[in-house]
């Protein structure tokens, strides 16, 4: 599944994949555990919080990912009990992919934000999902343009169709 993502088809395993994996991964992905080392009360409000933060967000971030995965493997495959939904057959906008573009997107800066939560207000410690959503939004801008020059018209009416970005109902 995840040869069929942005990473792999748009960018060939290029600068940005690399860079991020051996760079950017090691050290922000670990921000947080600094801040973990030192005790920190959390009510239960807030744990029960983060953890449905957490698994909302993995469900999003890894179902949203499989249904564009099934959809291109097989369009006549159910989402959710009904048929898909595409425009031209081709540009999926049914199940979680109804309510933003790049649903997958949204699921994994809950993940980010489920990371930092424990930390409290530590500005540092909030620096992965910062720039975890500065990215996926250039990200998607550029895939945006992408897809108005492969699609067209058919993009046009999806946009219609899809008017969110990445954030259902804001952006």
């Amino acid at each position: 599944m995840q040869t069929s993502t942005w990473d792999i088809i748009a960018e060939h395993y290029g600068l940005y994949l690399v860079f991020g994996d051996y760079v950017w991964i090691p050290f922000t992905f670990t921000i947080q555990n600094f801040f973990l080392l030192q005790p920190r009360e959390m009510s239960p409000f807030m744990i029960a919080l983060n953890v449905a933060i957490f698994v909302i967000g993995y469900l999003v971030f890894r179902l949203a990912n499989k249904q564009k995965h099934d959809f291109k493997h097989d369009p006549k495959k159910p989402i959710w009990g009904k048929p898909p939904k595409a425009v031209a057959g081709r540009l999926l906008y049914s199940g979680f992919w109804g309510f933003s573009r790049k649903m997958n997107y949204f699921g994994d800066i809950m993940l980010a934000i489920s990371y930092s939560l424990p930390c409290g207000a530590q500005p540092i410690a909030w620096f992965y999902p910062v720039y975890l959503t500065i990215l996926l939004i250039h990200r998607e801008r550029r895939d945006n343009e992408r897809c108005k020059q492969k699609y067209r018209e058919l993009w046009d009416e999806y946009c219609k169709l899809v008017p969110y970005r990445i954030f259902p109902y804001i952006y």
